[in-house]
């Protein structure tokens, strides 16, 4: 979007907070906000640009889900979304993950359609910028099928915004 500034927060602001932002464009200075900083702030990524909606998600055989394309319960998904805070080893800001990416400290869970998944594991998305969370889980038997189920990621006992959804059948 024209209007939109995306950023990672570093890792090395943790601990550190308030931490302070400033925008800086084409010239052109933003005011100082004073941000808290979390352990953690997890949020789904869309597959749109509205916040809410078909959150980005792949099945288990690597398709994008969607409402013509649901995942079956009883299949892992990946979920890719932002915030999971530091990992272990720890990540470098800015750096390129290896091929098995970094398990996140704070403990993950995933709720779809308001049922448990297991989650398979919650690691740095390998091969991609640290700050990208994938966090790979299993639909659960009890997730009503439909074609927006809400899905939340909780990380270090934060749970992602409302309005991520994925299609079940």
């Amino acid at each position: 979007m024209a209007n939109q500034v995306n950023a990672i927060v570093p890792y090395e602001v943790a601990g550190n907070g308030p931490a302070s932002l400033q925008v800086v464009w084409n010239g052109l200075v933003s005011e100082v906000w004073q941000l808290p900083v979390q352990q953690s702030s997890p949020a789904v990524f869309r597959a749109g640009s509205t916040g809410v909606g078909q959150a980005a998600v792949l099945n288990q055989n690597n398709s994008v889900n969607g409402p013509a394309n649901p995942a079956a319960r009883g299949e892992a998904i990946q979920i890719y979304a932002t915030g999971g805070g530091q990992t272990t080893p720890p990540d470098t800001t800015g750096s390129v993950e290896g091929s098995s990416g970094n398990s996140t400290i704070a403990p993950v869970t995933v709720t779809i359609g308001g049922a448990d998944a297991v989650v398979l594991y919650h690691v740095s998305a390998p091969l991609e910028i640290a700050g990208l969370l994938q966090v790979n889980a299993v639909v659960p038997a009890g997730a009503v099928p439909g074609e927006a189920v809400p899905i939340v990621i909780t990380a270090g006992g934060i749970s992602s915004p409302a309005g991520a959804a994925i299609a079940v059948r």
